[in-house]
């Protein structure tokens, strides 16, 4: 039987979209026993040498086989736009709304061409029904499907490990602390009232740690005003990273001034720092916090999300 290849390119929004993309296409890859392979082009907001696969800057390789490998092996693709002068080119974003994404996964089953290439974000959760009874995830809660794709095929590369391990090092070992991932900028757009009220609801459930000297607080944040508000509201005990922030409403990775692979890092050291702490509270609007929350083995009392985790809803 002829090994088959699916391809998951660039979606080209933030950054862990693009991973949830990934993951969904991972799932697909595992209900139609396909190779599955990673490549971030030239669309993707977190590259800065766009002739490269910004994906291994991050995380290492889904599976043996770069994407790269499958050119000039005579081997067919399924749909008019790909081939191998196209399989690697920027293309034409498809951002579709939730039923046509899931009709096109749907399409993406049963094909035979040795090579499928995904271009269209869809979640792992569209898929649940087509897993195969015969599979391990046969029957999982959506939480359990994520979990146990982020263990199988999401490996962060070792630099980007050290980074977070050491800063966790300097100023969280041995202490106890809740992660907060809280959105501002241009979540304030597709989130109504996430200024006036949504946000409120951050402090409000963090007052009993005031005063408390045996908690700190992790902050994960694009937004400069939202960070200084916690300073100032729990002063010392607030823990946080040196990283691009902004006081506007433009989203963070949308800045053509800042470095896409930089941005990148960032997200990607806060939210592994956040896995090691002890309790979690976030924003299930925004895949920052849906990540963290399939990252980890969380137990339930210990994970908040301020808005339902848009990953795992239906």
């Amino acid at each position: 039987m002829s090994t088959k290849y699916i391809v998951a390119r660039e979606w080209g929004f933030g950054f862990w979209a693009d991973v949830n993309h990934i993951l969904g296409v991972c799932l697909l890859s595992e209900i139609t026993n396909r190779i599955p392979i990673a490549y971030w082009g030239p669309n993707s907001l977190f590259s800065c040498h766009k002739e490269e696969d910004a994906f291994s800057r991050f995380f290492k390789p889904l599976s043996p086989f770069p994407a790269h490998d499958l050119i000039g092996k005579g081997y067919d693709y399924f749909g008019d736009e790909w081939s191998d002068e196209t399989l690697l080119a920027p293309f034409k974003r498809n951002v579709g709304t939730p039923s046509l994404r899931k009709n096109i996964v749907k399409g993406l089953l049963g094909r035979t061409e040795r090579v499928v290439v995904s271009k269209t974000h869809f979640r792992a959760v569209d898929l649940l029904a087509e897993i195969p009874y015969s599979h391990s995830l046969y029957g999982l809660d959506p939480k359990s499907v994520y979990r146990w794709l982020c263990k199988k095929y999401l490996k962060p590369n070792p630099d980007i490990v050290l980074a977070a391990d050491s800063f966790h090092q300097r100023h969280l070992e041995g202490k106890k602390f809740i992660a907060v991932h809280i959105r501002g900028s241009d979540k304030q757009f597709e989130v109504g009232e996430l200024l006036q009220k949504v946000n409120r609801t951050y402090f409000d459930l963090l007052e009993p740690l005031k005063d408390r000297d045996d908690w700190n607080i992790f902050v994960l944040t694009e937004s400069q005003p939202l960070l200084d508000e916690f300073i100032e509201r729990f002063g010392e005990k607030v823990v946080f990273t040196d990283c691009h922030r902004t006081a506007g409403n433009e989203g963070i990775h949308y800045s053509a001034k800042k470095n896409g692979e930089a941005l990148g890092r960032e997200v990607l050291i806060d939210s592994l720092i956040a896995l090691k702490g002890d309790r979690f509270l976030g924003n299930g609007a925004s895949s920052v916090s849906c990540a963290i929350e399939a990252l980890k083995d969380w137990p339930e009392e210990t994970v908040a999300q301020v808005i339902p985790n848009c990953w795992t809803a239906d």
